[in-house]
């Protein structure tokens, strides 16, 4: 066993735990996915969908989309109507690491990821939403740009530009 957090791409197999640490992190907040969207996600844009993982178990998961245009995200879009491959606007679509788990750079891995990705996929721009995680976005160079109430939770939309 290794004591060691690995990020790797999601596989087909994770996805009931993608779903299950979902509904652990944003219950309270009542911004859980639909869980075939995940599926969905992993089916139209598997390369912007990352796992980290800890003796075998999924401790945390990071999904994202492309898209031609700025805008907000929802919760619940279907993937196959948003995502486009040429996209340059980068969005990250879910992020959540495990309570146990927390305050342990396992979210800055996968970030970081997330942000390769971006790059080597040609996209100019961040974008996200998050209720509870914002100072750790701004920690990792988001600002905000604004928010958005959904299901009665307050939302901070969050952006990060590619310098040239």
């Amino acid at each position: 066993m290794s004591n060691y957090v690995i990020t790797r791409p999601v596989a087909e197999r994770d996805l009931p735990s993608v779903v299950d640490l979902d509904y652990e992190a944003f219950t309270p907040y009542g911004t859980t996915e639909d869980p075939h969207i995940f599926t969905a996600r992993f089916k139209v844009f598997p390369q912007g969908f990352v796992v980290a993982e800890l003796n075998d178990n999924i401790v945390g998961y990071a999904c994202s989309e492309k898209w031609l245009s700025d805008r907000e995200p929802t919760l619940d879009e279907n993937p196959e109507a948003t995502h486009s491959p040429d996209g340059t606007v980068f969005c990250i679509t879910g992020m959540a690491i495990r309570r146990a788990y927390q305050r342990q750079m396992i979210g800055s891995l996968l970030l970081q990821d997330l942000l390769r990705i971006a790059r080597e996929q040609g996209c100019t721009k961040v974008i996200l939403e998050t209720s509870n995680a914002r100072a750790f976005y701004v920690k990792h160079g988001f600002s905000k740009s604004g928010e958005r109430s959904q299901n009665g939770t307050l939302l901070h939309i969050m952006i990060f530009n590619f310098t040239q």
